[in-house]
């Protein structure tokens, strides 16, 4: 159980209750009502009730208000479609109603780091609960040791303190502390109004230099962050806020990538500046990340791949990037060469979260991008084969590659549609793309927390040829 809040709190509850198919024909587009009073007394006194046409399960998503630390009496009624119950007021559960537990933790910058800079991101991560859940994510600093806590003040205004929504990140300006250790936390508030009572925090030290990690601006007025990454390390992960819009950019590189200690480097480029390059047609996602090692080193060592996240901006949920005519689920992660543009390997497309992502062996200039539309007319065969394998709450698709268009001629995929429903057999929505969740150039696709909200889900996947023609 979550930790109770003091009476007199608001809490709510979620009435959640099915009757069995099969069961019980006489109760077809009936109801059942699941009804609670404060206990022990045998009085019920308050309804939730959800109507559901047999042999489906009824379920009541309705929510009631309900006070942390009372006792309450739960139990289920059938009602008739003339409004009669069973009468039935035995079959009771009691229990204790309690907060539901939310918390945040910072994941940049790392414990013991050394930083420096007038925009050091400070970034957090929900690690516990539902971000539906979340209020607001507050950034708090102290000197290590002891004493109060005090808000961070915000070096952006695009990035207030505290953030009311995900990714959940200010910038910080380190340059005006004084040298020392300081711990920092993030506070998690629920929509219920209530803060995380026990938030964890990590110790980081102010430097004027040999830091471990530095964010600021470069002669370009360009948000840069600078940060110290090794041969051994499994946490070599670089998160740079952006300066402007409310998303962040995020670097792994894997363990033995590096062929010595070094300092990883990440611009977010103006596209004014980094654009150019563009060839006329291509639609773009105006991002442009300029990643490099201090080191020199050309490509990863020993065959591995650095994986890079680049987010983009779709405030008005409709499918086209802001400020440009480009449809997202058209987008690649591409890499520049200093002559053409690349795809990068395993480019896949969050379209929820609004993210491109990638694998390269080599740090360049990277951008999502869209080329244009090849003259085919023939869509590709349908999608076979398709499974799915669930670790925690994570879920990994994969299927067969399609190699052929639907008259049996040769087939060149750009990318899958991944289509996402609540009941079987749904239609994807080809069209506004109003169910689709991503988009993969390969066969296969990641869904962090994919089976994390307890709701049933089928998916269905199509393959997207040159020509953006889309199969069945």
């Amino acid at each position: 159980a979550a930790t109770t809040l003091a009476p007199g709190q608001a809490a709510q509850l979620r009435c959640h209750f099915e009757y069995v198919a099969g069961g019980y024909p006489e109760m077809t587009g009936n109801s059942l009502a699941a009804k609670f009073a404060t206990g022990p007394g045998p009085t019920i006194t308050a309804l939730l009730q959800a109507s559901g046409q047999y042999p489906n399960p009824c379920r009541s998503d309705n929510v009631q208000s309900l006070i942390v630390g009372a006792t309450y009496l739960f139990g289920i009624r059938a009602f008739d479609l003339g409004g009669q119950n069973d009468g039935n007021t035995t079959v009771t559960i009691g229990t204790a109603a309690c907060a539901p537990s939310l918390s945040a933790a910072i994941k940049s910058p790392k414990t013991g780091e050394k930083i420096r800079g007038a925009e050091v991101t400070v970034y957090a991560e929900i690690t516990h609960g539902s971000l539906s859940d979340v209020k607001q994510v507050r950034f708090q600093y102290r000197p290590s040791g002891g004493g109060s806590w005090s808000d961070m003040a915000p070096a952006s205004l695009y990035h207030p303190n505290p953030d009311p929504a995900s990714p959940y990140f200010i910038y910080w300006d380190v340059n005006a502390l004084p040298a020392g250790n300081y711990d920092i936390q993030a506070v998690a508030t629920h929509i219920l109004g209530y803060d995380d009572p026990t938030p964890q925090y990590i110790t980081v030290t102010v430097v004027s230099s040999s830091e471990d990690l530095l964010e600021d601006r470069d002669g370009s007025n360009q948000h840069f962050a600078a940060e110290g990454v090794t041969v051994v390390s499994t946490a070599n992960r670089l998160v740079v806020g952006d300066d402007i819009h409310d998303n962040v950019t995020q670097v792994w590189l894997p363990q033995n990538a590096l062929s010595s200690d070094t300092t990883c480097t990440a611009v977010i480029a103006d596209p004014a500046l980094a654009g150019g390059n563009v060839p006329s047609g291509w639609g773009t996602a105006l991002q442009f990340r300029e990643i490099s090692l201090a080191s020199g080193q050309a490509a990863m060592a020993n065959g591995q791949l650095s994986t890079i996240e680049i987010p983009f901006d779709d405030s008005d949920n409709n499918g086209i990037v802001d400020g440009t005519t480009t449809p997202k689920w058209n987008l690649a992660l591409y890499s520049w060469d200093g002559a053409t543009w690349t795809p990068a390997a395993s480019s896949q497309v969050d379209t929820l979260q609004n993210i491109v992502r990638g694998q390269t062996s080599h740090f360049t200039l990277f951008a999502p991008l869209a080329q244009p539309a090849s003259s085919d007319t023939v869509p590709p065969a349908a999608v076979t084969n398709l499974k799915m394998a669930r670790s925690g709450s994570d879920i990994t698709f994969t299927w067969d590659p399609v190699t052929l268009d639907v008259n049996g001629s040769a087939e060149t995929i750009h990318h899958y549609n991944i289509y996402r429903g609540t009941v079987p057999n749904f239609a994807p929505d080809k069209t506004n793309h109003t169910n689709l969740i991503g988009t993969s150039a390969t066969p296969t696709f990641f869904q962090a927390n994919g089976a994390g909200d307890l709701v049933k889900y089928f998916y269905l996947v199509t393959a997207v040829d040159m020509g953006y023609n889309e199969g069945n």
